[in-house]
């Protein structure tokens, strides 16, 4: 068990930190200043999010997991479904309205956040998974997240150099935002092993994406 989640967490780290990593070697102070900005609301939510999930996700999914297993998958949608609504409706709301957000929160000098923000906003939509990833914790098979890291290391390190170069800064930040949607398919999988999966759960949540992306366009008709 530990031997995964020192792995797991080693390259979890270098993912998480990878997007820092890669347009500081590509760009510019004054961008990857604005790309700074973006990051720092999207981890934010991103962060808030995750903390809750290990100290309230982690102990009952592991209680469950011990004392009535059939129980399992009710719980994990139970705690998915709450933090799915708001990420999914956050998500289509920055996207549709990021630039909104960066000109309230800061000057004019730094309007060109705003962009980035809107991209940087589909990143949300996999945070949503993390609810699976400490139910692979509380049922012993750490080798679950693993490779979840792995693909997610992979995808960025590979993905957004080849982007940049092919297409430029903008096309990176895409890479940056899409690269997770790589461990999708893997999560999908992993999760129909353990018998966790209800596809019409997974897509009824979906309709709140696009309720947030007129949200959104509604909050930017309020600009002056």
């Amino acid at each position: 068990f530990g031997k995964w989640i020192f792995v797991s967490s080693a390259l979890g780290v270098f993912a998480v930190t990878g997007d820092r990593l890669l347009l500081g070697a590509y760009v510019g102070a004054d961008v990857l200043g604005f790309y700074a900005i973006a990051a720092l609301i999207i981890r934010a939510i991103e962060g808030g999010l995750l903390k809750l999930l290990s100290t309230v996700a982690l102990p009952a999914l592991s209680e469950i997991a011990r004392s009535d297993p059939s129980k399992l998958r009710e719980v994990y949608y139970k705690l998915r479904f709450p933090t799915d609504l708001a990420l999914l409706f956050v998500t289509g709301l920055l996207f549709a309205a990021g630039h909104f957000v960066v000109d309230l929160l800061y000057d004019p000098r730094y309007s060109a956040a705003g962009r980035i923000l809107e991209v940087l906003a589909l990143s949300l939509f996999m945070v949503r998974y993390g609810v699976a990833h400490q139910i692979y914790l509380a049922l012993g098979v750490p080798h679950y997240l693993t490779v979840i890291n792995v693909l997610r290391f992979v995808s960025l390190y590979g993905l957004v150099p080849m982007l940049y170069y092919l297409m430029g800064v903008q096309a990176a930040i895409w890479g940056i935002a899409l690269h997770t949607l790589a461990t999708l398919p893997f999560v999908l999988y992993f999760n129909a092993k353990l018998g966790l999966n209800d596809v019409r759960r997974e897509l009824m949540v979906l309709v709140v994406l696009p309720v947030g992306f007129l949200a959104g366009l509604a909050l930017s008709s309020l600009r002056p």
